[in-house]
């Protein structure tokens, strides 16, 4: 199995209310969405939402070269030659188009397994998940946390 084709497309949508972050409001989302297809048939997702004209611009002329005519379920050789198009400079467009891309050839190797690409990502080394980010506990003095913490 190869990879044989690929399509990235722009989309932009109105949100029916704007929706922040810590630095603006958001009135539309835009998205980058990436399709990975086999010479078999199987279809692979990915998707960006970080400046996606430039990460569709790193996908066509920087990642798709890497990437044509290889075999999907070889992830990890895969994802070291997107690595290798970026240079020294790991941040910013270049590797979000890399998650994307990313993405799409999890997404086709779990289905070239008949697995979901999340338990197939995983599989080798189970996994602990525990909050993180914005949803640890908070503690206000004199109060005890609403679930364990380690």
């Amino acid at each position: 199995m190869r990879i044989v084709s690929a399509r990235g497309m722009i989309i932009r949508c109105r949100l029916p209310e704007a929706i922040g972050n810590s630095r603006q409001f958001h009135e539309e989302w835009t998205a980058f969405l990436i399709q990975l297809e086999t010479d078999g048939g199987l279809f692979g997702w990915g998707e960006n939402t970080f400046l996606p004209h430039a990460v569709s611009a790193h996908v066509r002329h920087r990642l798709l070269p890497a990437l044509m005519g290889k075999d999907p379920t070889a992830v990890l050789p895969l994802f070291r030659a997107m690595e290798r198009t970026v240079g020294y400079d790991r941040r910013g467009a270049a590797m979000m188009a890399i998650s994307a891309a990313d993405m799409a050839i999890w997404d086709l190797a779990g289905r070239a397994l008949g697995v979901p690409g999340a338990p197939c990502a995983t599989a080798s080394r189970p996994m602990r998940a525990g909050p993180s980010c914005g949803a640890a506990p908070i503690r206000m003095p004199g109060t005890r946390p609403k679930y364990p913490t380690t």
